[in-house]
C-alpha cells in the first residue's frame, strides 16, 4: 500500500472519530437536557416572579450543556513536583454556587439590627480571600455582608459617639444614605502604593431607617458643624430621664425589677426592698414625686444588693440589702466630699453655722462629678458703699449704661 493511500485511510478515520465525537457529544447534550428541563421547568415557575432569577437558572442551564465535559470529569490537575497537587480549579459547579449573605426568612416583620463597633467592614461588609501558596485568591463566596445588608428594609441602630470614632465609616455611612446604594470596598486601597486586582460586587439597593442613639451634645455638634448631618437626620427626639411617680409606673418600676431579677438569676425582692429600690429610684431623680428611667442605675443597684443578700446568708434582697449597696456604692467614690469635710472641722475651710455678719450669709453649691453629686457650703459676701444723693431712676440709669 502507497503512502498516499495509507494517507486517506488515516484522514477518513480521522473523520469518522471527529464524528462519532461530536455525535456522542449531541447524544450527551439530548440526555443532558432531558435531565435538565424538568427541573429548570420547575424552578422557573416557582421564580417566575423575579426575572433576575429566572434568567440566571437559564444561565445555570446553559453553561452546563456547553461544559459537559466538566461535568463528568472531577479529576486534579497532575503537578510537575513530587508530593505537590495542585489545587483544584474552578469547577463548573463553584462558578454557579449561591451566595445568601442575608436571610430574613425567620424574621417577624422588619429586622432590627443593634450595631456596637460600626466600622466600615461591620457596616459595609467585605470580600475576604485565601491564601494558597502565597497568593491571595478570592471569589464571590468570601463576600460577607454587613450591618446595612442585615438591616435593609428595617431599622439600623447605631451609638452616635461611636461613628466619629470610624471617620470613615461616617463618611461612607452618609454617602449610602444619600445615593440609597450599599457598596462594598475596600477602603485600605486608597492607602496602598500599588493597587489589587479583586472582584466589586455590583451596589445593592438601600432602604432603611439609620437610628443614632446619643446625648443631646453631641446632636447639637454635628447640627451645627455638619451639614449633611443636619440633612440626614432630620428628626430629634428626646427622651427623659425622669417619669412621674404615679401608681401605674410604680406598677412598671416593680415589673423591671422583678424582670431583671428573672432574667440574671438574682434573690427575689420582698416588699420592703421594693420599696427601698422605689425609694433610691427618686433619689436617682432628685425629686420626690418622679422616679429615674435611668434603669441601668436600678440594675447595678440590685445586683450589689444581691452580693451583700447572698453574703448575709438571706434568701431574699431586702430594704437593708438595698440601703447597704448604695451606701457602698456612695463610699467608693465620696472621696472629695470626705475632703471637704475635713478641712471644713480643721478649719481650714472656716463656715460660721451661729451668730449674724452684717453683709456675709451662708450658702450651699452643688458640685456634680458625674456619677456622685453632694453639695458644698460656701461664704457668700456683698460690700456696700454711698452711692450719690437724691432718687436713682433705674431706667435712666440702664440707658446711660447702654450708651456708653
Amino acid at each position: 500500500m502507497s503512502q498516499e493511500k495509507l494517507n486517506d485511510v488515516i484522514r477518513v478515520l480521522r473523520d469518522a472519530e471527529r464524528l462519532v465525537r461530536e455525535m456522542l457529544a449531541r447524544l450527551d447534550k439530548i440526555i443532558a437536557l432531558e435531565i435538565l428541563e424538568p427541573v429548570v421547568k420547575g424552578l422557573k415557575g416557582k421564580y417566575r416572579g423575579n426575572s433576575k432569577i429566572v434568567d440566571f437558572i437559564e444561565g445555570v442551564k446553559n453553561d452546563v450543556i456547553e461544559h459537559l465535559d466538566e461535568v463528568k470529569s472531577s479529576e486534579m490537575e497532575t503537578s510537575p513536583l513530587p508530593l505537590l497537587k495542585l489545587p483544584k480549579a474552578e469547577t463548573l459547579f463553584s462558578r454557579h454556587a449561591a451566595n445568601f449573605i442575608v436571610d430574613n426568612k425567620e424574621t417577624m416583620g422588619a429586622p432590627i439590627v443593634f450595631k456596637s463597633n460600626p466600622s466600615y467592614p461591620n457596616l459595609f461588609g467585605r470580600v475576604e480571600c485565601k491564601f494558597i501558596y502565597g497568593i491571595a485568591v478570592t471569589d464571590f463566596t468570601m463576600i460577607k455582608p454587613g450591618s446595612l445588608h442585615s438591616a435593609n428594609g428595617g431599622y439600623l441602630v447605631v451609638k452616635a459617639m461611636d461613628l466619629p470614632k470610624n471617620p470613615v465609616s461616617y463618611d461612607a455611612l452618609k454617602i449610602a444614605l444619600k445615593n440609597r446604594k450599599i457598596k462594598i470596598e475596600d477602603v485600605l486601597e486608597q492607602f496602598r502604593l500599588m493597587s489589587t486586582s479583586t472582584i466589586k460586587p455590583e451596589p445593592i439597593p438601600l432602604n432603611l431607617k439609620v437610628v443614632l442613639v446619643g446625648d443631646p451634645f453631641l446632636y447639637y455638634l454635628l447640627y451645627n458643624f455638619d451639614g449633611e448631618a443636619r440633612e440626614l437626620f432630620r428628626v430629634k427626639v428626646d427622651f427623659d430621664t425622669r417619669m412621674e411617680r404615679t401608681e401605674e409606673n410604680v406598677g412598671k418600676y416593680a415589673a423591671f425589677v422583678a424582670k431583671y431579677q428573672k432574667e440574671k438569676g438574682l434573690l427575689p425582692v420582698d416588699k420592703r426592698g421594693a420599696a427601698k429600690i422605689l425609694e433610691f429610684g427618686s433619689r436617682f431623680a432628685e425629686h420626690q414625686r418622679k422616679v429615674t428611667t435611668k434603669f441601668s442605675l436600678i440594675a447595678e443597684l440590685l445586683e450589689e444588693a444581691n452580693f451583700w443578700a447572698k453574703k448575709d446568708g438571706s434568701t431574699s434582697i431586702r430594704d437593708t440589702h438595698a440601703l447597704k449597696a448604695y451606701k457602698e456604692k456612695i463610699e467608693r467614690v465620696n472621696r472629695i466630699e470626705e475632703r471637704l469635710r475635713e478641712m471644713i472641722v480643721e478649719d481650714t475651710l472656716i463656715v460660721d453655722a451661729f451668730g449674724e455678719k452684717v453683709g456675709q450669709v451662708n450658702g450651699l453649691a452643688v458640685l456634680d462629678l458625674g456619677a456622685y453629686s453632694f453639695g458644698k457650703p460656701s461664704r457668700i459676701t456683698a460690700k456696700t458703699y454711698a452711692g450719690k444723693a437724691g432718687i436713682v431712676n433705674i431706667e435712666r440709669d440702664k440707658n446711660e449704661w447702654q450708651d456708653t
